[in-house]
C-alpha cells in the first residue's frame, strides 16, 4: 500500500534512519528533507493545499518506516515496566495499549512512547533513533526480573491512516471492522500477511 493524497499511512520500522520508502518517494519527484539526526523523510509530494486538504476531508499519509520498536517479554514483563513507566501497565490486557512516559528521578521526560500488551509480550513504539537507548534504559533497572528485551524495530512496519475517512478506507482494504477505543489493537489477514489494525491519535486526529 503506497502512500497518496487519499490516505494516509504510518510506517514503523526501528533502527534505521532512513524511511523504507525513500527509493519510492525519489522516485516520484517528492520532496524529501534531513533530519538534523540524519535519515531523509518525505516532507511533501509537492502539492501541499491537496495533502492540507485530503487530510481535512478524506485522509492523509505519515510515512513513518523508520520508527522502532522495543518488545518486553517474560512472566514478570507487566509488573517490571509498571514500576518504571508513568501511566498503568499491569491493568492492560492483551489487544489494548495506551501513550506512556519513562521520567527520570526529577520527572523529566526521558521517553514518550506508544505502548501495546499481547499475549506473548508488550510493544513499546518509539519515534525514529530511540529504540536502542530506550532498551538499554530499560536494562539498567532489570535486575532479578524475569524479563527479556529485544529490539524488534526490524521486524515491525505498520500503516496510519490518518483523518475522517481513515477508519472506513482500513476497513475497505481490510475487509472488516477496526477497533474504535484508543490503543486497540486487533490482527487481519491481508494479502497472505498479518495486519495490526490499531486506533490511534495522530496529529491531533483520528487514525
Amino acid at each position: 500500500m503506497m502512500p497518496t493524497r487519499a490516505f494516509a499511512v504510518r510506517f514503523l520500522f526501528v533502527a534505521m534512519q532512513n524511511s523504507l520508502l525513500v527509493p519510492e518517494f525519489r522516485a516520484a519527484g517528492w520532496r524529501l528533507a534531513t533530519r538534523p539526526s540524519g535519515g531523509e523523510f518525505l516532507l511533501t509530494t509537492g502539492d501541499v493545499p491537496g495533502e492540507y486538504s485530503a487530510a481535512q476531508a478524506s485522509a492523509v499519509v505519515f510515512d513513518q518506516t523508520d520508527r522502532g520498536l522495543v518488545a518486553v517479554s517474560g512472566a514478570d514483563a507487566s509488573a517490571f515496566l509498571h514500576r518504571l513507566l508513568a501511566n498503568t501497565v499491569k491493568n492492560l490486557v492483551p489487544g489494548v495499549g495506551n501513550s506512556n512516559l519513562l521520567l527520570n528521578a526529577k520527572g523529566k521526560i526521558l521517553f514518550a512512547f506508544d505502548l501495546s500488551v499481547a499475549a506473548e509480550g508488550i510493544e513499546a513504539a518509539l519515534d525514529p533513533g530511540l529504540a536502542p537507548a530506550f532498551l538499554a534504559a530499560l536494562d539498567r533497572y532489570l535486575f532479578a526480573d524475569k524479563v527479556s528485551l529485544a529490539d524488534r524495530t526490524l521486524q515491525h512496519a505498520p500503516l496510519a491512516l490518518v483523518g475522517p475517512r481513515a477508519r472506513a478506507l482500513t476497513e475497505q482494504v481490510l475487509g472488516a471492522s477496526m477497533p474504535t477505543t484508543p490503543h486497540a489493537w486487533m490482527h487481519f489477514p491481508w494479502r497472505g500477511f498479518s495486519v495490526r489494525a490499531t486506533a490511534l491519535q495522530v496529529a491531533g486526529s483520528p487514525g
